[in-house]
C-alpha cells in the first residue's frame, strides 16, 4: 500500500504540474520575462517572438500589446506596431497613451481621418491631454482644415504652456496656414527647454521651409553643441546638405551615424550608393550581411549594386539565396522580380516574383508597385493600373505610382485621365522632375505647348542635369516647329545622360523634319539592334520609309510590328492607316475591324473605322464606334470631331453642333473643328 500511495502521490505531482504547464497565465508570464530579458539586451527579434507567444497564450493584456508595439516601433515596422496599439485600445478604451501613439502612427501613413478618430477617442477619455490635442491638430492640418488644426494646438498650448512640444506642433500647424505667428511659436519652443534637441530640430525645420537654410544650419549646430552624439540631429544635418547639394558636408554626419548603430552604417552604405561610390557602399554592407537585423537587408542592397555594376547573374544568384533561406519575404521576390525586369528582361518571371512578393505581403505598397511595373512588362495594362492604385492606397505618398498610372493613361489615349494623374503626382513632388516631365508630355499631346515647356523648364531650373528634362523639352520645341531649340535640348540631354534611347528617337525625330531621313533610319536601326522592343523606334522606321515615298515599305515594316506586339493595338492600327492612304479601303476597314474584335475599345481603330462607316451610309455602326472611340479617348478633339460628323450625316445637326464643339474646346487653334462647326450651324438654319 505504502508503494501504491507513493506512485499515486508521484503522478499527481506530475500532473499537477503538467496544469501548471498548461496554465495560460503562466505561459504568458514566462513568455513575456523572456521578452523583457531580450528587450533589455537590445534583441528585438527574439522579443517579438516571445511577446507574440505570450500574447497567444494570453491575447487579452493590453501590457503585452503595448510591450510588442513598442518593439515594433523600434524596429520600424509601422504596420505591426499599430495593429498592436489598436488592439490594445480595443481592449480598453482608456488607454489614451496607446491611442495616441496608434494615431501618430496613422499620420506617418497619411491616415488622416483614422487618426483623426484616434485623437477624438483619446479626448473622449481625457479631454486636457495636450498630446491627443496636438494629434488632432496634426490630423486636422493632413485634412488641410488648418484654422481648425491651429484651434487645437492652440489648445495643446493652453493646457501645458510650459511644454516646448505643444509649442513647436502650434508653430507646425500656424506655418501651414500661412500665420506669421509660426517662428515665435517655434522659438517659443526653444526657449522653453534650451536644451531640447527636438525643438531646436523643429525650429530648424520651419527655418528650412521658410527658405532660410543658413538659419536652419545654425539651429542644427546649436543643437549639436548640446549633444554631439544626437542621432536625430546628425541626421537632420545629413539631409540638409544633401538637399543643399552639397554632399562632402553631408558625409561626416552619416559617418557619425554609423559609429553608432548598425542602422546608422546602412545609411551611410545608402549615401555613398546615392553619390555613386559603389566600392564604398558594398565594403559597408558586406560587413554588414551577417548581421541579425539588418543582413538580408544589407544583401538585398548589395544585389541592387551588383546589378548597377553589370553582374546580372550574380545579383540574381544574391536573391535566389534569399529566397531559398526565407522562400515568404517579399522583400526577396520583390528584388527578384526587379532585377528580371533589367535587360535581358524576363517580363514572365518578373510577373511570377512580383506575384509572390505580394502573396507574401499583401500591405506591402513597394510590391504592390513592382507587380505593377512586371504587369506593364507583360502589357497587362489595366491589371497595372490596378497594382498602382493599390500601391497608392497603401502610401497615398508613392507618387511615382501616380506618374505611372498617368504614363498607361497617356499610352491608352486617355489624355484628359493622365494630365489629372500627372497634376496629381506633379504638386505632391514639386520636386520630381520625373513627374514634371510626364505632365509636360500630356500637355503636349494634348496640344497646350506653352504650359508644356513652363512645367519643364521649371524643373530643369533644379535639376540641370537630368536627361529625361531635356529630351521633354526638345520634344516640346519640336512640336512647336522650333528646330534650333530642340537641337539645343538635344545637346544639353546629350551632356547630362549620354546618349540614352529617349535622346537618339529626339535625334531621329528632328532629322526628318530636317529632310534627312536616312540619317534618322540609321539612328533607329542602331537602337532597334541594342533593344529590339523598342516599338517607337520601328514606328518611326515606318514612318522614315513614308518619307523616302515607299509606302509599301512602312506598310511591311508597320505589320512586322504588329507582329512582335501582338497585344499592342498601335501597330495593328498603323496598318489600317497606311491601307488607308494606298486608298485599300476595304483592306483598311478589315484592318481597323480586326483590331476592335481583338480590342474593342482601341480608340484610333474605332475613331477611323467610325468615319469610313459614315461615309459609307452605315450610319448606326459608325455611331456606334464613334462612341467608343470617345470615351477610348477622353479629351481628345478627333473622336469628338468624329462624332459630329457622323451625327452630320445622320441629319441631327444639333447633336452634331454639340460635338463640334467639344472638339473645338479641346483644340480651339485647330480651324477644322471650327469649320465643321458652321456646317453644323448651317444644317440647323436650313431645317
Amino acid at each position: 500500500m505504502t508503494s501504491l500511495r507513493s506512485i499515486v502521490a508521484v503522478l499527481c505531482l506530475a500532473a499537477v504540474s503538467a496544469a501548471c504547464h498548461r496554465d495560460p497565465r503562466i505561459v504568458a508570464d514566462q513568455a513575456a520575462a523572456r521578452g523583457d530579458q531580450y528587450a533589455a539586451q537590445h534583441r528585438r527579434a527574439e522579443a517579438i517572438i516571445e511577446y507574440r507567444r505570450a500574447i497567444q497564450a494570453m491575447p487579452t493584456r493590453t501590457d503585452l500589446h503595448i510591450k510588442l508595439a513598442k518593439l515594433y516601433v523600434d524596429d520600424r515596422q509601422p504596420g505591426p506596431a499599430y495593429a498592436q496599439f489598436a488592439r490594445a485600445t480595443d481592449l480598453d478604451p482608456s488607454l489614451v497613451d496607446a491611442q495616441i501613439e496608434a494615431g501618430n502612427l496613422l499620420l506617418g501613413s497619411g491616415e488622416f481621418e483614422l487618426a483623426k478618430t484616434r485623437a477624438e477617442a483619446a479626448i473622449a477619455v481625457a479631454p486636457r491631454n495636450p498630446r491627443a490635442h496636438i494629434l488632432l491638430g496634426n490630423a486636422l492640418a493632413g485634412l488641410r482644415n488648418a484654422v481648425q488644426a491651429v484651434r487645437e494646438m492652440e489648445q495643446a498650448v493652453a493646457l501645458d504652456p510650459t511644454s516646448p512640444d505643444a509649442y513647436s506642433a502650434l508653430g507646425a500647424a500656424q506655418f501651414a496656414a500661412s500665420n506669421p505667428a509660426a517662428g515665435a511659436s517655434f522659438e517659443k519652443a526653444v526657449s522653453l527647454q534650451p536644451r531640447s534637441i527636438e525643438a531646436r530640430i523643429a525650429l530648424a525645420n520651419y527655418h528650412w521651409a521658410a527658405g532660410n537654410h543658413a538659419a536652419a544650419e545654425a539651429d542644427l549646430q546649436r543643437a549639436l553643441e548640446i549633444d554631439a552624439t544626437s542621432a536625430d540631429t546628425h541626421r537632420a544635418l545629413a539631409l540638409m546638405f544633401l538637399l543643399d547639394h552639397r554632399p562632402a558636408e553631408a558625409e561626416p554626419h552619416f559617418k557619425a551615424l554609423a559609429a553608432q548603430s548598425a542602422t546608422g552604417r546602412l545609411a551611410l552604405a545608402d549615401f555613398y550608393t546615392g553619390t555613386a561610390r559603389l566600392d564604398d557602399a558594398l565594403a559597408i554592407l558586406t560587413s554588414l550581411a551577417n548581421d541579425a537585423q539588418l543582413g538580408r537587408a544589407a544583401q538585398i542592397r548589395t544585389a541592387t549594386i551588383v546589378r548597377q555594376k553589370g553582374d546580372r547573374t550574380k545579383a540574381l544568384q544574391i536573391a535566389d539565396a534569399l529566397i531559398r533561406s526565407r522562400p515568404s519575404d517579399a522583400d526577396a521576390h520583390e528584388l527578384k522580380a526587379r532585377l528580371l525586369l533589367t535587360a535581358p528582361a524576363d517580363p514572365h518571371g518578373a510577373l511570377t516574383e512580383a506575384t509572390a512578393a505580394v502573396a507574401a505581403n499583401h500591405d506591402s505598397s513597394s510590391a504592390q508597385y513592382t507587380l505593377g511595373l512586371a504587369d506593364v512588362a507583360n502589357r497587362s495594362y489595366d491589371a497595372a493600373e490596378a497594382a498602382f492604385r493599390q500601391t497608392l492606397k497603401l502610401n497615398p505618398r508613392a507618387q511615382a505610382a501616380q506618374v505611372q498610372i498617368s504614363r498607361l493613361r497617356l499610352a491608352r489615349g486617355d489624355l484628359a485621365g493622365a494630365e489629372t494623374a500627372a497634376e496629381d503626382a506633379a504638386s505632391a513632388r514639386p520636386d520630381d522632375v520625373q513627374a514634371a516631365v510626364v505632365l509636360a508630355n500630356t500637355l503636349r499631346q494634348r496640344g497646350d505647348l506653352d504650359r508644356a515647356r513652363r512645367v519643364v523648364t521649371a524643373r530643369l531650373q533644379n535639376a540641370p542635369d537630368s536627361e529625361s528634362g531635356w529630351v521633354e523639352l526638345g520634344e516640346i520645341e519640336l512640336a512647336a516647329h522650333h528646330l534650333p531649340e530642340a537641337r539645343a535640348a538635344l545637346q544639353h540631354a546629350r551632356a547630362s545622360g549620354g546618349d540614352g534611347e529617349a535622346a537618339q528617337l529626339l535625334a531621329a525625330r528632328l532629322d526628318l523634319s530636317s529632310g534627312n531621313p536616312a540619317d534618322a533610319e540609321r539612328r533607329l536601326q542602331d537602337l532597334v539592334k541594342r533593344n529590339p522592343d523598342r516599338l517607337d523606334a520601328y514606328e518611326l522606321l515606318a514612318v522614315c520609309a513614308l518619307a523616302r515615298g515607299s509606302a509599301a515599305d512602312a506598310l511591311s515594316r508597320y505589320r512586322t510590328l504588329a507582329a512582335r506586339a501582338p497585344d499592342e493595338p498601335g501597330p495593328a492600327t498603323m496598318v489600317g492607316v497606311l491601307l488607308q492612304e494606298t486608298n485599300d479601303v476595304a483592306g483598311a476597314r478589315a484592318q481597323y475591324q480586326t483590331v476592335l474584335a481583338k480590342n474593342p475599345r482601341a480608340g484610333i481603330a474605332a475613331n477611323n473605322l467610325a468615319w469610313m462607316l459614315a461615309e459609307e451610309g452605315d450610319y448606326q455602326n459608325a455611331l456606334r464606334w464613334a462612341t467608343t472611340a470617345v470615351e477610348s479617348l477622353r479629351g481628345r478633339p478627333e473622336p469628338q470631331d468624329t462624332l459630329g460628323w457622323v451625327y452630320l450625316k445622320m441629319a441631327r445637326p444639333l447633336d452634331a453642333l454639340a460635338a463640334f464643339e467639344r472638339a473645338r474646346g479641346a483644340a480651339p487653334q485647330a480651324p477644322l473643328y471650327a469649320q465643321h462647326a458652321d456646317e453644323a450651324r448651317k444644317a440647323l438654319a436650313n431645317r
